[in-house]
C-alpha cells in the first residue's frame, strides 16, 4: 500500500504522481480505521443506558434507544484455558475487538466446576483490564446462562463471593450470547490444549485470588527479597519452625510476621554466603538467564519467570532446602507431592526441587 511512498526515501529520484496520490490517501485511511481500535470517551452511549441484546446476531438493523457505542467484555473458558476480549462498538455482533488476554489454567483451577471456570474468565477480564474498565459501563458476555443470574444470587460460596467482591467495584451487567457466536475467546481459551511445558502460567499472583485452598497470602520468599531482609541480618537469631511432628523444644517458636522475616532472612543469607554455582556467579554476565539481586542469584525461566536458585547450605542446622520445602508445604495447606511442585516451580529452583518434594512428602 505504502510502497509509492517508501520508494522516495533515501537516494531515489523524487517523482510525485497519481500512484504517490493514492498511496497517501490509502495510509491516512488505513491509519483513521486503525484509530477506531481505541475505546473513545466522547463516543460512549450514557453509562446508565444499555444496548439492544441478542442471544445471536439478529437477521435486521438494530437501532439502539439511544445512540453512542457500548464496551463489551467477552468472556469464554475451556478445560485448559480462560480468555476475555474487550470488544468496542454499538451491538456485541458488530463489536470491534480492542484488547484480548488469555491464561492457562493452574493445577488447582483444572478442577474448578465448569461454571466457577466461566467466572474465572470472567473475573480475570476484569483484573487485566480494570484501567480500562473502570468507571465505565461495561456488557459482560459469556455463552455460560446459569451466570447471568450471578449478580442476583442469593447464596454463593467463598470463591464467587471474592470474585463479587472485586467485581462489585465495577459498573456491568452480564448477557448471554450463543456458544456459536463466541468465536473469539473460544479460540484463544483453547491455544493450550497441547502445551505440555508446565501445570500452569501464572502471569499475576493475583489472578489466584478465586483459589481459595491455595490462600498463600503474601509470599515468605517473594520476588523483592529486600521486603523480607531488612530487619534481621546476623545470622542464628532464633532458630526455624520445626517440621509437623517434631519433638518439641525448649526453645520458644517465633510465630507470624517474626517468623516470616527471620526464616526469610536466614534464607538469603544462605544464598548470599553459600553460592550457589560459584562459575555462574563469578562469570554471570555470561549467562543470559541468571542474574544477581542482591548477592542472590536468580534464574530467568520462560514458563515461570524470576526464580530464585536455593543453594544447598545451612540454616540453623538445617539445609536451606528444607525450609523452603517446609514453607511450601504450610502454604499449600499440607497436600501432597503435585501441589507443592506446581507451588514451588514458580517461585524457585534446584536441580533436584521435584525429587526432593517426593521425598519430603
Amino acid at each position: 500500500m505504502a510502497a509509492p511512498l517508501t520508494n522516495l526515501v533515501g537516494e531515489a529520484p523524487w517523482t510525485w504522481s497519481a500512484a504517490q496520490d493514492l498511496a497517501f490517501e490509502e495510509t491516512q485511511r488505513a491509519i483513521d480505521q486503525a484509530r477506531q481500535l481505541t475505546i473513545r470517551q466522547e463516543e460512549l452511549a450514557p453509562r446508565e443506558s444499555e444496548p439492544i441484546h441478542f442471544g445471536h446476531p439478529p437477521t435486521t438493523a438494530v437501532r439502539n434507544p439511544v445512540s453512542g457505542k457500548y464496551i463489551f467484555l467477552q468472556c469464554d473458558a475451556s478445560t485448559v484455558g480462560t480468555s476475555a476480549c474487550v470488544m468496542y462498538g454499538e451491538n456485541w455482533w458488530n463489536a470491534q475487538p480492542v484488547y484480548h488476554h488469555s491464561r492457562k489454567l493452574t493445577g488447582a483451577q483444572l478442577n474448578y466446576p465448569v461454571h466457577e471456570i466461566e467466572l474465572l474468565a470472567i473475573y480475570e477480564g476484569f483484573q487485566k483490564y480494570r484501567n480500562i474498565l473502570f468507571g465505565r459501563r461495561v456488557i459482560v458476555l459469556t455463552n455460560n446462562n446459569s451466570l447471568t443470574s450471578f449478580l442476583t444470587a442469593k447464596e454463593v460460596n467463598d470463591r464467587q463471593a471474592r470474585a463479587y467482591a472485586f467485581m462489585s467495584r465495577f459498573a456491568f451487567s452480564i448477557r448471554h450470547i450463543d456458544g456459536e457466536c463466541n468465536h473469539v475467546p473460544d479460540m484463544l481459551s483453547r491455544q493450550y490444549e497441547n502445551d505440555n511445558l508446565a501445570e500452569g502460567y501464572v502471569e499475576d499472583g493475583r489472578l489466584d485470588d478465586l483459589d481459595t485452598e491455595r490462600d498463600d497470602g503474601p509470599l515468605l520468599f517473594d520476588r523483592s527479597l529486600g521486603a523480607m531482609t531488612a530487619s534481621t541480618k546476623a545470622k542464628g537469631k532464633g532458630k526455624a519452625p520445626d517440621r509437623p511432628g517434631a519433638k518439641a523444644k525448649t526453645t520458644r517458636r517465633p510465630s507470624g510476621k517474626r517468623a516470616a522475616k527471620a526464616k526469610a532472612a536466614r534464607l538469603k543469607e544462605e544464598a548470599t554466603v553459600t553460592t550457589h554455582s560459584s562459575k555462574i556467579v563469578s562469570q554471570i554476565e555470561d549467562f543470559d538467564r541468571y542474574k544477581l539481586i542482591d548477592d542472590v542469584l536468580w534464574q530467568k525461566d520462560e514458563v515461570f519467570g524470576d526464580r530464585m536458585c536455593v543453594a544447598s547450605g545451612k540454616v540453623d542446622r538445617r539445609t536451606a532446602r528444607e525450609v523452603v520445602l517446609e514453607h511450601v508445604h504450610e502454604m499449600t495447606g499440607h497436600e501432597a507431592s503435585r501441589r507443592m511442585t506446581d507451588h514451588a516451580q514458580h517461585h524457585f529452583w534446584w536441580q533436584s526441587l521435584s525429587s526432593d518434594i517426593d521425598k519430603y512428602c
